[in-house]
C-alpha cells in the first residue's frame, strides 16, 4: 500500500496534504520499484488547521474542514499551484 499524501503534517510548515506534483513526483518515483498489480494507492482524504504561534496543526477530516469553513464563514478556494482545496480564517478567541 503506498501512502500518497502528508507532504505536510501536524508539526510541518503549512501546506497541502498532497499538492498534486508532489503526488505526481512521488509515484512515479515508488512504482519504479513496486509492482503496479500488487500496488494500492491511498489518498488522503483529510486536511490541517494551522494556527499562528502553534507549532502542530489539528487534523480535521474533510467533514469537520468543510464545516469550519462554513461556520467561519470562510470561502473555500482552489489553490491553481497544489491543485487542492484551501480556506482562511479569522477565530476570534
Amino acid at each position: 500500500m503506498l501512502m500518497a499524501y502528508d507532504q505536510h503534517y501536524t508539526g510541518s510548515d503549512p501546506g497541502a496534504v498532497a499538492a498534486q506534483d508532489w503526488y505526481e513526483n512521488n509515484l512515479v518515483k515508488r512504482m519504479q520499484d513496486l509492482d503496479p498489480s500488487r500496488t494500492l494507492i491511498a489518498l488522503g482524504n483529510y486536511g490541517y488547521d494551522w494556527t499562528d504561534g502553534k507549532t502542530e496543526a489539528t487534523e480535521l477530516t474533510f467533514q469537520e474542514a468543510v464545516i469550519s469553513a462554513r461556520d467561519s464563514e470562510a470561502k473555500i478556494d482552489f489553490d491553481s499551484t497544489s491543485l487542492t482545496p484551501t480556506f482562511e480564517y479569522d477565530d476570534e478567541r
